[in-house]
């Protein structure tokens, strides 16, 4: 552990079961905010935890995304209220055809606060997919826990979700506010009060880094903006390198989209390495190692412009590089890089598909913008 009280988790194997041990040592409060919670193996002893914890007296409350959680009905959340879990759904879907709230302004932040003084914020979903990382139906993905002030951050923003969904009345809780800079900090994004915010980060940190960035995303589609950075960024001798999602993707048309942009950027001097064995599922960054990034932000057009996201960044080397050692270890144990040749020889039909998804994202991100102002 890092002073002022940084600890990186890479992977479910470890995070999981240092989940439900603070789960278990909760006395006040939990506070969760989560895309996807299943009730598997893993979701199930969760909610047992959850559960035991309310029955000593520990204030639980839970925010489920509805498009990522779908199975939490109302008479889901009725049952677990009577044993002292509350849950409230974020934007239920009215109908199948509800287009808007289908596509944006979803809950994708993941994060845990216990007693008000330590937060997990992470990239994991409650699912069984995450507790095998390596595993070929597993995703691997990483978490960070903080504490002190950090830690009051991320219940600040938990807690202003909460009273917005309970009042039903954006305008009357405030969602948004800013908060002290330090060694670390943490970064929310929301299109309706601080969308782009994590891309603005990020491009912040290429432009004064000088040596090296390694950025593992699991759906990585940025904007032409950004693109441009890592170019100029890569033509000052700073050596780039991107680990994404191999033929393993979950999302495969946006896997097409992105391999569109493959030739350029390899050109431009910078390496590209997809994940070998599984779904890769992180949104973790490390620049000269004085730089982090850990949390719940993809480089795609939702999280940049419509999702809710919370993500830690911090300038502390040591915990840079913990963050730097996992990545070393998988760009060379669980990756394989991508050349030139392997791009050329892909088949006519196949650049074809590519180009098709590579323009439909494009449009993405316009529409994206549009439905979210």
């Amino acid at each position: 552990m890092t002073d002022r009280g940084l600890e990186f988790i890479p992977g479910g194997e470890a995070f999981f079961p240092r989940l439900l041990t603070a789960i278990a040592s909760a006395q006040e409060e939990i506070l969760i905010e989560m895309y996807i919670f299943e009730t598997d193996e893993i979701g199930l002893q969760i909610l047992d935890a959850l559960v035991g914890a309310a029955s000593r007296g520990v204030r639980v409350q839970i925010i489920v995304d509805a498009l990522g959680t779908p199975h939490f009905t109302e008479e889901v959340v009725a049952q677990y209220a009577k044993k002292g879990v509350l849950f409230k759904i974020f934007r239920p879907l009215r109908n199948s055809w509800d287009f808007r709230r289908f596509f944006f302004r979803r809950l994708h932040r993941k994060t845990i606060v216990i007693d008000r003084d330590q937060a997990f914020v992470a990239g994991l979903n409650f699912s069984k997919e995450y507790a095998k990382s390596f595993d070929r139906q597993g995703k691997w993905d990483a978490a960070v826990v903080v504490y002190g002030s950090l830690a009051k951050q991320v219940r600040w923003h938990s807690r202003q979700l909460w009273k917005q969904l309970h009042f039903q009345w954006r305008a009357f809780v405030p969602s948004w506010r800013r908060h002290p800079k330090g060694i670390n900090s943490y970064v929310v994004s929301d299109s309706q009060f601080g969308f782009r915010s994590i891309e603005r980060t990020y491009s912040a940190a290429l432009k004064r880094c000088r040596e090296e960035v390694i950025i593992a995303n699991a759906y990585f589609f940025p904007s032409h903006r950004f693109v441009r950075l890592l170019e100029a960024t890569a033509k000052r001798g700073v050596r780039i390198r991107l680990l994404l999602q191999g033929s393993h993707s979950d999302v495969p048309l946006l896997k097409l989209a992105e391999r569109s942009l493959y030739k350029r950027l390899i050109t431009s001097g910078i390496e590209i390495y997809e994940f070998k064995s599984n779904p890769l599922h992180a949104k973790i960054a490390v620049i000269d190692l004085a730089w982090a990034i850990v949390g719940s932000s993809n480089l795609d057009p939702w999280s940049v412009f419509s999702n809710l996201e919370g993500d830690i960044v911090s300038m502390d080397p040591r915990f840079a590089y913990q963050v730097r050692r996992t990545l070393d270890e998988i760009l060379t144990h669980h990756s394989q890089r991508v050349d030139v040749t392997s791009i050329s020889e892909r088949t006519f039909w196949a650049r074809i598909k590519s180009s098709i998804a590579y323009y439909l994202f494009r449009y993405a991100i316009y529409l994206t913008r549009a439905f979210n102002r």
